[in-house]
């Protein structure tokens, strides 16, 4: 049976150049949805090259500590493989869903029709 940490790194050898993936994305990919603070800790002590911890990044998009070099590090090498930044937060296309600490988006104004069918008699 596969321990946890065997999962995460599986999960995180999987993430293609020029991609990223939050901590949280890589817990319940690895089947431990509430363990994203366990996949930084892996990550924090992960040295081997194979495992590019370098494209796990915060929950909020910021790239985060990095334990061969700092965060600096860390997003030069994002930015080498293509991830595109805006300030320091990671440009994902196709978010299906914001990053916590996200602007949210505004919601559309109701039209009179869509009001009255939400009425109950």
């Amino acid at each position: 049976m596969k321990t946890f940490r065997d999962k995460a790194l599986a999960v995180v050898r999987r993430i293609p150049r020029g991609q990223v993936r939050t901590y949280g994305e890589v817990a319940r990919a690895a089947g431990s949805p509430g363990a994203a603070r366990a996949v930084g800790s892996l990550m924090k002590a992960n040295h081997d090259p194979n495992v590019p911890c370098h494209r796990v990044v915060r929950a909020d998009l910021r790239a985060g500590e990095y334990n061969r070099g700092g965060e600096r590090a860390k997003i030069a090498r994002l930015k080498k493989e293509g991830v595109a930044f805006s300030g320091a937060r990671v440009v994902r296309v196709g978010m299906e869903t914001a990053p916590r600490g996200a602007p949210k988006r505004a919601k559309r104004p109701r039209t009179a029709a869509s009001r009255a069918n939400r009425r109950t008699v």
